[in-house]
């Protein structure tokens, strides 16, 4: 149940909360800086399908919603799927289009995401929209909750 709070939350702060330079300040740049630092180490895990790695970038129990469903960042269910996904060729590219703080300890981040996966002879990429919520925890960023939506059907590379 709280994970519907929490996915509620992170849609409720994203439309009311007003768009804001990226380079209003230092404070926002460095902001901007330290959660795409998480983000794109998070990234590499997830492109290496090191799911231990990528598991450790969680907040303890912080849920994770993509295309597949709902599991926790932590969870031996989540590691399994980013080990899995090297078994698909899955490669995985996103753009981080927006940062704004929360609050002074957390922040959330969205974008837009390819997925590309299956054998050479036969690719296909599913695209979509991502959100997170970072909180800083005893002076480091952990992901709080992630929601990845697939828009479409998977297509055929280059097609």
């Amino acid at each position: 149940m709280w994970h519907r709070f929490a996915l509620s939350l992170i849609i409720a702060i994203a439309i009311t909360n007003p768009a804001l330079p990226q380079n209003a300040g230092s404070a926002d740049a460095q902001l901007r800086s330290e959660i795409e630092a998480v983000f794109t180490a998070w990234l590499n895990a997830l492109n290496k399908h090191d799911g231990r790695a990528a598991s450790a970038f969680f907040a303890p129990g912080a849920p994770a919603i993509n295309p597949a469903g709902l599991v926790r960042g932590d969870s031996p269910d989540y590691l399994n799927r980013i080990e899995q996904q090297g078994q698909r060729s899955v490669a995985n590219e996103a753009r981080i289009e927006r940062v704004e703080p929360v609050g002074n300890d957390a922040a959330y981040a969205s974008g837009t995401y390819t997925v590309t996966f299956g054998p050479n002879n036969s690719r296909q990429q599913q695209q979509g929209y991502w959100l997170q919520l970072f909180q800083r925890r005893a002076g480091t960023w952990k992901i709080a909750a992630s929601s990845f939506t697939q828009v479409g059907p998977a297509r055929p590379v280059g097609k």
